[in-house]
């Protein structure tokens, strides 16, 4: 009797975890309950509606913006053009993996944004440089208008990091999360990103372009799979405090990477963590 009591005991908590959206179960981001009184504008296209997008705060009070991924029974595909624009107050936005573009000014001016999760990097229409949503027009300007207080960034989708695309990320950014459907990172994409602890490439990815984490001073280890052929000049060049090189391949495997011969231009003296041991930096 007490373990037909125990097991269902655990079968009832298990289905309160799934039903009030623990993170034990399922998928995070349908979990997390929406931001309520969020403004929003109807879609159409030829005269009919296809779905929404988010307009503003609207009479939302809350600090961690949660947007929905439906509205009225239709997805939510938008961010409007500064739909965010100057809330001070907010400190975290999630945005779904139904929303497809991203308006000009959508967030600038979110001094007080700590963490961003967002199903693509760039506007989803052209844009392809993380800070064009805060007002960046290019990659240069990407460290004018990031917010300073920005801690985490958090990537759901998409196949593809463009070149430079976090260029200039500096402050206090020192985490980006990539998903695995990442193939391709172009050259420069996370270039003097000062902050940045560690970093995990995706598994799918196979090259590690020219200056990938060049001038990514503060970066004491980063994981990369054993699918990658080849590191391109700089990639990790000036990276001055890396310790941990985690490489999910043999020590076989990572000699016969090919690999620029600065690529590793004025780093420390780190340690390749191989699958079958390691290897001191040459």
């Amino acid at each position: 009797m007490k373990y037909r009591l125990l097991a269902l005991t655990v079968t009832v908590v298990a289905v309160f975890c799934c039903v009030f959206g623990f993170t034990a179960c399922g998928d995070t981001e349908e979990q997390q309950p929406a931001t309520e009184g969020l403004e929003y504008e109807e879609i159409k296209e030829d005269g009919q509606a296809v779905g929404y997008a988010v307009a503003g705060l609207g009479k939302a009070e809350d600090t961690n913006i949660i947007i929905p991924s439906t509205y009225n029974s239709k997805p939510v595909i938008a961010v409007s053009e500064m739909a965010f624009r100057f809330c001070t107050m907010q400190t975290s936005i999630t945005v779904p993996k139904s929303v497809k573009t991203i308006g000009l000014l959508a967030f600038e001016g979110c001094i007080h944004l700590k963490s961003i999760t967002l199903p693509f990097v760039g506007d989803g229409s052209g844009k392809t440089n993380f800070g064009c949503i805060f007002g960046a027009r290019d990659y240069d300007e990407n460290s004018r208008y990031i917010p300073d207080s920005l801690e985490e960034v958090i990537i759901t989708g998409g196949n593809k990091i463009d070149a430079y695309a976090f260029n200039g990320c500096g402050g206090s950014l020192s985490s980006i999360k990539l998903p695995d459907s990442i193939t391709t990172i172009g050259d420069g994409a996370f270039t003097s990103c000062s902050g940045l602890f560690d970093m995990k490439i995706p598994d799918k990815v196979t090259k590690i372009g020219d200056e990938v984490f060049k001038f990514c001073g503060n970066m004491q280890s980063i994981t990369i799979p054993g699918k990658i052929t080849s590191f391109g000049s700089l990639s990790l060049g000036f990276c001055g405090r890396l310790t941990d090189i985690n490489f999910s391949g043999t020590k076989a495997q990572w000699n016969e990477i090919h690999k620029a011969k600065n690529w590793n231009y004025l780093t420390t003296d780190y340690i390749v963590h191989c699958t079958d041991g390691d290897i001191a930096k040459v």
